[in-house]
Parts: structure tokens; sequence; C-alpha cells
């Protein structure tokens, strides 16, 4: 039963969001990794490498319109270290052969490539290579990412320098451990090479179950880091998305500008907020970077008004990249805006169209009390453009505890305390669940199903 669940969730993950799982191994043993820390009970599924046979066959599920992902979950299967695949060159060639101009986006540490590795991924572009860095001093990545190679990363990095491939790389962020000076020096090494193209910072996250000690170590307040996050930014030329920034409005603020890309070329700049893109007003910041990246698709060149710093201001964006005569116009070429995530047009329709067709005087959203702050004005703009009175319930996730607010890690539990004590305030006649708290057969984390809550509780219940 276990199997078949487990083989559902391979599936799941190619057809519903274009991730192919091949393993679930990890070379390292990070302190922050969230697998340590989970409570019992908890659904999550380490995989051993998968048969080459099945991988190939699931090439045949995938959408070569929108990029492969390998190297991620968004299912209860555990993220590994696909370069530790035995069979990862085949896989590569054969994915490669098959669609031939999709790109891969593959999530690695890095660590485990070598030389030829690297000529072999240059010959499988378009391949774009989110590198988890976290850290570049030998002894803190032996001491706390359990590399028993800690100098040989930068090498790699330095080699893959000298290539053409695109660049990602991510940090968790861990001041109490290593001090802002290492994460300054990391960066500023990401900084001098020139394909790197963004860098993520994460705030680390943890559950209950972890010691006090550790929890000391993890530990750090998100005004604190964005604080630094600031002055970072000022110094770089590489963009910085801080993962854990809190939103709380849907302005199309620029967050950082990719160098050589079209939007640098135009004169946009971070802080920069696009009022209009090629005349029409963006929703939010999805909305904005979608219509600037498919105008760049299309090879337009287009005008953007913006509003810097209180002066409005329109540029010229023109299609292409600096140091080239032509920029190929598909999803997997940088419009070199980075933006944080807000909503999409796509999900306030969605959500607008549910709370329209729906006859209950009285609508209840869920959500995780990290989401909070950006549902609030979605939540005024329906209610402006709704007769229906709608509330926002904001879920601790008291299971996972520690750390954690996001609403993948909403379990059902969590969401029935939290109902039980607005219930007979507000009285809702439709509550809606954020869909990614559950599995496509409508249960939590623990295996719980939403059908049980909602004859519990005697309410109707919905997931978006």
């Amino acid at each position: 039963m276990i199997q078949g669940y487990v083989q559902s969730l391979v599936y799941q993950s190619v057809q519903r969001y274009n991730i192919l799982p091949l393993t679930s191994a990890c070379s390292q043993a990070c302190i922050f990794c969230s697998h340590n820390f989970n409570p019992p009970g908890v659904e999550s599924f380490s995989i051993d490498h998968l048969p080459k046979g099945v991988i190939i066959d699931l090439l045949d599920y995938l959408d070569p319109g929108k990029p492969v992902v390998i190297g991620e979950s968004s299912t209860r299967i555990e993220e590994g270290e696909p370069f530790l695949h035995p069979r990862w060159r085949v896989i590569l060639r054969n994915l490669r052969k098959k669609y031939s101009e999709t790109l891969i986006k593959i999530t690695t540490s890095g660590v485990t490539l070598h030389k030829k590795d690297i000529s072999l991924l240059e010959r499988l572009k378009p391949l774009r290579l989110c590198i988890s860095v976290n850290m570049l001093e030998p002894d803190l990545r032996r001491r706390y990412l359990g590399d028993g190679e800690p100098e040989k990363l930068p090498k790699i990095l330095e080699k893959l320098g000298e290539t053409d491939l695109e660049l990602e790389g991510s940090i968790v962020m861990l001041p109490e451990i290593t001090g802002f000076q290492e994460i300054a020096k990391t960066l500023n090494f990401l900084n001098s090479i020139d394909n790197f193209k963004l860098i993520r910072l994460f705030k680390p996250g943890y559950t209950s179950r972890v010691s006090s000690k550790l929890k000391e170590m993890l530990a750090v307040d998100s005004l604190f880091l964005q604080k630094h996050i600031a002055g970072l930014r000022s110094r770089l030329d590489l963009p910085l998305i801080y993962e854990s920034a809190e939103i709380n409005d849907l302005k199309p603020e620029v967050t950082g500008v990719i160098k050589n890309s079209p939007a640098e070329m135009a004169g946009i700049k971070a802080g920069d907020i696009l009022l209009e893109i090629d005349g029409d007003k963006p929703f939010s910041r999805v909305d904005a970077f979608h219509r600037f990246q498919k105008l760049i698709q299309q090879k337009k060149v287009f005008t953007v008004s913006l509003n810097r710093a209180g002066e409005k201001i329109k540029v010229q964006v023109t299609a292409g990249e600096k140091g080239k005569d032509d920029m190929p116009g598909r999803d997997w070429c940088y419009c070199g805006l980075v933006m944080n995530y807000d909503f999409s047009p796509g999900q306030f329709q969605t959500l607008k169209s549910r709370v329209g067709e729906s006859r209950a005087d009285r609508i209840l959203l869920v959500t995780a009390r990290g989401a909070a702050g950006r549902f609030a004005p979605v939540l005024e703009r329906l209610r402006s453009e709704s007769r229906t009175s709608i509330e926002l319930a904001a879920v601790t996730p008291e299971f996972f505890g520690g750390s954690i607010n996001c609403a993948g890690l909403l379990v059902l539990r969590d969401i029935k305390n939290k109902l039980r004590e607005v219930k007979d305030e507000f009285d809702p006649g439709l509550v809606i669940l954020p869909d990614i708290s559950f599995d496509d057969r409508g249960r939590d984390l623990l295996g719980e199903r939403i059908t049980d809550l909602a004859e519990e509780l005697d309410l109707l219940v919905e997931t978006i």
C-alpha cells in the first residue's frame, strides 16, 4: 500500500509540478536539514535511486513547455542530491534528446561534480544549476554541512564560472554560527563569478523538536536579517532575494535587477515600482514579472512606466542581452527583473470566482500565519468586488511548532483548533483551505482527511 502511494507521489510530482525525482540520497548532513526534525507520524518518504527505466518512462509525462526541475520536491518525497544517482548522465542525455529546447533546472550542492561532468552539462544546454552554497569556509562546511571535502566547492564554482551555464545560488543564513562576515565573504565570492544570476537567501526553519542549543544556533530575527541583507544589496551587483520577506501589499516593486539583462539595459533599478508595462497596469509583483517576461520572449520593444522614489519616469525595454546579438525568446531566458512572490491574477480570479459561485453569506479563508500579510490586500480587494462577508483566519502551525509558519506544513488539527475559535463568532457558510496543505486525496501530512474535519465541525469545506 505504501509503495503504491509513493508511486502515485512520483507521478504527481512529474505531472503536476514538472519535477523529475531521481533519488532522496544526499551527500551532506546539514545542521538545518528539516528532515531531521519531523514530529512522529509525518508522512515523508525517502526513495532509493529510481531505476533508469522508470525515469525514462516518466519523461513522457513531463510538459516540455515548462522547465523540467530536478533535485527539488513539491510532494512528500524527500528531495536529494541528483548527481548521486549512478545513471544521472544517461538520464539527462535521454531527457535532452526527447526535449531538445526545454530548460533543465537542477538543484544541487555541487560537491559531487567533476570536470568532465561540467563539460557534459554544457552540452546539455539550456540548463540552469541552482547551487546550495550556504557557506564556503572549510571548517564551517565540515562541521555544519557534513562536507567531507570542504575545500572542493570553491574550485567547482570557479570551474563553472568558466562556462556559460546559467547559475543561481542559495544560502541558508546562519549568523549565530558563521557571523555576517562569512555570509558577506561567500556572497562576494559568488558576485565575482559572472554567470551567477541571483542568490536566494533563506531564514533557517526548525520545528519544536530541535534541542534548545540548536534552537539558539538557528534562531534569528527576520527584521535583523533584512537590515543586514539591505546593506549587502548596496555593495553587490548580484540580486539578492530574501525568501522569507514579509509582504503586505501588491505593489510591483523590483527587488533587484540581473546584470546585462534587458531590464538593466533599460535602466530599471532595485526599488522601482512598475506602474504600467506596455500600457497595462499590473495586478501584482507576479503579474508584472510575467507581463515583462512575456514581452521579452516575444522580442517586443515596449515602454515601462515606473515610480522611482516618488518620481514618475518612462523607460524603453528591448529584448536582447548585453554582449550578444540576440537572445532566444523562451521561458528559460532571464528578463532581468527580480521580484518577491505575492499573488497572481490567476490565483485571485480563482478565489473570486469561487466566492461568486458560493451561496454562502459568510466565507472564511484559511492560511498560515506567515501568509497573512500577503492575503491582506487580496482580502480587501475581494471585499470591494463581492457582496459576501469574507474573513481571514491565520493559523499557527502548532503541530510542527518552532519557527514554522508556512501553509504547506499546516495539518488539520491546527486548522480544527482555529475553526473552533472563530466558528461561533463568525459562523462561516463556507471554509476555503489552501490546497498546498493536502495531497491529491485530501489528506494532510498526518494522513487525516478534509472530509473528517467537515463532518466533525459540520462545515462546508473546500480547497483552492
